[in-house]
């Protein structure tokens, strides 16, 4: 489990800086070892190793399906609970959902990008907010833009202005 949690965090680092063909294939071509390490570190209680492994699970490995990855990513969540400080659990919120609104469930990944917002206004409305400014302006962009597509209103856009303004 930890190999592969090494694996997935050496491939998201690199995205910015070179393209890390070998590794996707690498994170790709193993999904029954990747779902056995899932396995083992929910039942050893290990739920942030579940839950890093669930998030590259879900970025590097298409066999599954969305709906399995989405399945594994918020079982992980779940068991994580207050294990992540609030920005961090935020911050996986606002990453999924934006890989989930790529996909066909959309509504889906409104859902995640909402309570991604309700914990970064949590946080500004505590005074806490100034690291996470630009992460909270991005999930609301992401937000409005997948409500946009599904035929919604923007009665987000008060708070879209808002957060783009202090970003």
């Amino acid at each position: 489990a930890e190999h592969y949690r090494a694996l997935i965090v050496t491939t998201v680092d690199l995205l910015g800086h070179s393209q890390p063909l070998e590794l996707f294939a690498r994170i790709g071509a193993e999904p029954d070892n990747l779902r056995a390490a899932m396995t083992w570190a929910f039942e050893a209680g290990e739920v942030l190793l579940a839950l890093d492994l669930a998030e590259g699970f879900g970025r590097f490995v298409g066999g599954g399906g969305w709906s399995e990855q989405l399945e594994w990513f918020e079982r992980a969540l779940d068991a994580a609970g207050d294990a992540k400080s609030p920005a961090e659990r935020a911050r996986r919120l606002r990453l999924h959902g934006a890989f989930v609104g790529s996909g066909p469930d959309q509504q889906r990944a409104v859902d995640l990008l909402e309570s991604a917002i309700e914990i970064y206004s949590e946080l500004d409305a505590a005074g806490e907010a100034s690291d996470v400014l630009v992460p909270y302006a991005n999930a609301i962009i992401n937000a409005t833009v997948i409500r946009f597509y599904l035929g919604e209103g923007g009665e987000r856009n008060e708070h879209f202005r808002a957060a783009i303004e202090r970003a």
